[in-house]
């Protein structure tokens, strides 16, 4: 009997305990005639030979029987551990028996020689390229019955199918039964197995239906197959709002802050939310009784301290009537020495009457800016109202230039000429403001008693236990398939939902103590938000069972955008993925990109409910607040509408640019390459220019900006862009970013106009299409910064049109159009100005930057 073992025991069982001796192993001998290959054999011992082997004891066997193939010669080694064999003939590609036997008709072994290890199955043909298949092919033995299966149809797909599919099956396997009455139990047996089939179908079809991105129609399988191609699905966004807060004189120095010891969290409340209750400030056990998860709740992004000198602060006109704050101002005068104000404290800009009537429901809502302060210098002026004028103090402050004036504000103005009516508090500074965003924060923490048995700790998740492993596989290594493997336990899975919705997203800001780098953000800044990097406002904390009551782990896990990326073997991560509805779920780690929760434990969750459009409230909507503090609150109110809150992207949003995404350029070589890029890093770039450089021992890109409306490159904005660019550059070249190569233009135009028409009006309408600047109709001049780029031509017909198109015009010559400082006329006979790639026409018809262009006007005719 021939049997096969994966272990070797009785080899080395003979070699160490017994006296016998057997063969180790057999090596087909080849040498380099070729009339002599495969004829040698070598034959190694496990142990020293005591007799020697006699030709007429070696036998070769095939199928069964003695080869003709003989041994000629055995040639003994001098260890006596090895013979050597020389044949008659090489042998066929059979699997051959070598046998050491005393007498083949009598079937005895040679004495000392172990029965198994005197014999040894070989092959000559061992290291021989053949192209027969080695699997053995089927066969039917002649007394073997043949039998026939029944077609099996295959498109079956439903219950009708799959009953008739078992139907004809019955029939054949049964032929005698024929019944076909819906009473009969084997009819219900066999619908009840056709409806198992028609929902593992529906599953099965389903299942296939999420594989592709084309045709998933489960939010979650679209997120994760856009992942695959590096498009990250957006959850959507909150929104953020400024709000102001004014407080009486017993409260000065008071702080407001976003959590307190307790760890409530406070809450600004829109209107409708609690009616009820005339109190401005409003205690938790008071807003509990009112409460409804429905209702739009805010809650302060940081502490705010609060004085009522800031409630509302005037500006100071140095006597001066008719004031006003310009268009991208950076600076302005407060009336009196608050020295309570802080570098880094945001003002609220605000037109609080209307400048012409006088009246507050006059005042214009759109003229409300926030800024925030960089700097602070106290000083005195006069105060012209009294005779004589005294010495007044005041307060000189600045604000980063991104929260320049978007407008032009009106500070004091006069009413009545005549009878010098001047009201000076047209608009005002407040401080005391805050950010706020949409969101209402919950904890499992605070519904947990440390005297529950673990049994009944219950959060917001369901589940809330993370189950045992039920299964195990075996790791099968293809090394040694024989030696035993430990089961490795399969991860449980563990996918819990999150019991309310929708989920707060929020591109969180770091004004905590140990990272505050956030804090010197612009105004502007801290109301924008990226939504890419926008995550899950929820994290969780472990419990554990111990004995009959619980423990609550001091870690925390975190949520994340992408286990892939962000997580490693221990980090305790997690992924929420939201469907369609807006319910979210969690997903954990396996122990390779994320840790995976331990088996029997529970999770308790903080986190924050609302998200998306729903908070975009309007203006003077927030109006009251919920904190257990004891400020004296007058008003509180949030004077511009909330923005930035948008839904979370739809699965068709996705399955259109997400095929699109993964073709996107990521590197940068060629100048184009960093065009490109450069314009996916800031927003507000409407043209770019790159060029190479080589600057003496390197190559450099220099990047000419164009931003809109002109603005310059300033250091920070520069310093963003470079550091955006810096995963896309190529290595060993620099990056230097600039301002565009402004030239000037010189333009003289002369104009016919009809007698009847007035000179001014043709003058303010031309100087005012020719302008660099907006017109009232919402059209933009013709040398508007937004209108010209790069490289572009300016062409002479173009203005000619424009010019030509004003009523009451007869005719028009141009007589210069030139570069600046150039006397050449190539313009006027080409009919165009070329300019290079880095460069860019201006003219900004200033005479105090006449390098910047210059418009010359000639009417002739008219009144």
């Amino acid at each position: 009997m021939r049997i096969y073992c994966c272990t070797d025991d009785r080899r080395r069982l003979i070699e160490t305990k017994t006296d016998l001796n057997g063969i180790d192993y057999v090596e087909v001998v080849s040498t380099n005639l070729v009339q002599d290959k495969q004829k040698t054999l070598q034959i190694t011992f496990l142990k020293p030979l005591q007799n020697p082997i006699e030709i007429d004891q070696v036998f070769l066997i095939v199928e069964g029987k003695r080869s003709g193939i003989m041994v000629e010669e055995i040639i003994e080694d001098s260890s006596n551990n090895n013979i050597t064999l020389n044949l008659s003939d090489r042998g066929d590609f059979s699997i051959y028996t070598l046998c050491l036997m005393e007498s083949w008709e009598e079937q005895t072994y040679l004495p000392g020689f172990d029965k198994k290890l005197s014999t040894i199955d070989f092959s000559f043909k061992v290291e021989c390229f053949t192209d027969v298949d080695c699997k053995p092919s089927d066969f039917n033995c002649q007394n073997e019955e043949i039998t026939y299966s029944p077609e099996i149809n295959y498109l079956a797909k439903d219950y009708a199918s799959f009953k008739q599919l078992l139907l004809d099956r019955m029939s054949f396997l049964m032929p005698n039964w024929t019944e076909r009455n819906a009473a009969d139990l084997g009819i219900t047996l066999v619908e009840i197995l056709a409806y198992v089939g028609d929902y593992l179908s529906y599953r099965q079809d389903a299942i296939s239906t999420e594989a592709y991105l084309r045709t998933a129609r489960k939010r979650i399988s679209v997120r994760r197959h856009a992942r695959l191609i590096d498009y990250y699905m957006h959850d959507g966004l909150n929104a953020r709002t400024w709000v102001q807060i004014q407080v009486d004189e017993s409260s000065n120095g008071a702080i407001l802050k976003r959590k307190d010891e307790s760890g409530f969290v406070t809450k600004l409340l829109t209107k409708g939310v609690a009616d009820k209750i005339e109190n401005i400030l409003i205690s938790k056990n008071q807003f509990d009784k009112v409460f409804d998860v429905n209702q739009i709740i805010f809650e302060p992004v940081h502490d705010v301290q609060l004085f009522s000198a800031h409630n509302k602060i005037p500006f100071h006109n140095y006597g001066e009537q008719n004031c006003c704050l310009p268009k991208g101002a950076t600076q302005a005068t407060l009336l009196g020495r608050f020295e309570d104000l802080k570098i880094n404290d945001v003002l609220l800009l605000e037109e609080i009457i209307g400048p012409k009537t006088g009246a507050t429901a006059d005042a214009n809502p759109q003229h409300r800016h926030a800024v925030k302060i960089t700097n602070i210098v106290f000083d005195t002026d006069f105060d012209f109202t009294v005779t004589p004028a005294e010495v007044i103090d005041i307060t000189l402050i600045t604000w980063n230039e991104e929260d320049a004036l978007p407008f032009s504000l009106c500070t004091s103005t006069v009413l009545d000429v005549e009878e010098k009516d001047q009201v000076f508090e047209v608009s005002v500074a407040k401080g005391n403001v805050l950010l706020a965003d949409h969101g209402y924060s919950f904890s499992d923490l605070e519904s947990v008693n440390s005297e529950f048995p673990f049994e009944d700790v219950q959060g917001s998740l369901t589940p809330t236990l993370v189950p045992k492993s039920k299964y195990q596989y075996a790791n099968v290594s293809l090394s040694n398939s024989c030696e035993p493997k430990a089961l490795i336990p399969v991860l449980p899975r563990f996918y819990p939902m999150l019991k309310a919705s929708p989920l707060t997203q929020s591109d969180q800001l770091k004004f905590s103590e140990a990272d505050a780098s956030d804090l010197t953000l612009s105004a502007k800044k801290m109301m924008s938000q990226n939504i890419r990097s926008a995550i899950p406002s929820i994290s969780l904390h472990e419990v554990l069972k111990t004995g009959n009551s619980f423990e609550v782990q001091n870690h925390t896990w975190k949520a994340v955008k992408d286990l892939l990326v962000d997580s490693s073997l221990l980090d305790m991560h997690f992924v929420v993925e939201m469907d369609s509805d807006g319910t979210s779920y969690l997903r954990f780690g396996n122990d390779i990109n994320g840790k995976a929760p331990n088996a029997n434990s529970k999770f308790l969750a903080n986190y924050r409910i609302g998200n998306g459009t729903r908070g975009n409230i309007g203006r003077n909507t927030i109006e009251k607040v919920v904190n257990n503090s004891t400020i004296n609150i007058k008003s509180i109110t949030n004077p511009m509408p909330a923005t930035g809150g948008k839904n979370p992207e739809t699965k068709e949003e996705v399955k259109q640019y997400a095929p699109q995404a993964f073709r996107t350029q990521e590197r940068a070589v060629i100048t184009s390459d960093y065009e490109a890029v450069a314009k996916r890093c800031k927003e507000d770039i409407q043209s770019v220019s790159a060029k190479f450089r080589w600057t003496g021992s390197w190559q450099t890109t220099f990047i000419a900006a164009d931003r809109i409306l002109g603005e310059k490159v300033t250091p920070e904005w520069e310093n963003e862009l470079r550091d955006c660019l810096q995963k896309y550059r190529m290595a060993g070249i620099d990056l230097e970013v600039e301002n565009p190569q402004y030239v000037g233009l010189e333009l003289d135009v002369e104009v016919c106009i009809q007698s009847n028409t007035f000179k001014i009006d043709i003058q303010r309408e031309i100087l005012s299409l020719l302008s660099n600047q907006s017109l009232k109709n919402g059209q933009k001049g013709f040398f508007h910064p937004d209108k010209l780029i790069f490289g572009q031509s300016l062409y002479l017909s173009q203005i000619y049109a424009l010019v030509q198109a004003v009523d009451g015009i007869i005719s028009v010559d141009i007589t210069k159009f030139q570069r600046y400082g150039l006397t050449s006329s190539s313009g006027l006979h080409t009919g165009k100005l070329d300019f290079g790639k880095s460069e860019i026409p201006r003219l900004d018809n200033d005479p105090n930057h006449i390098d910047m262009g210059i418009l010359k006007l000639l009417i002739k005719g008219g009144r």
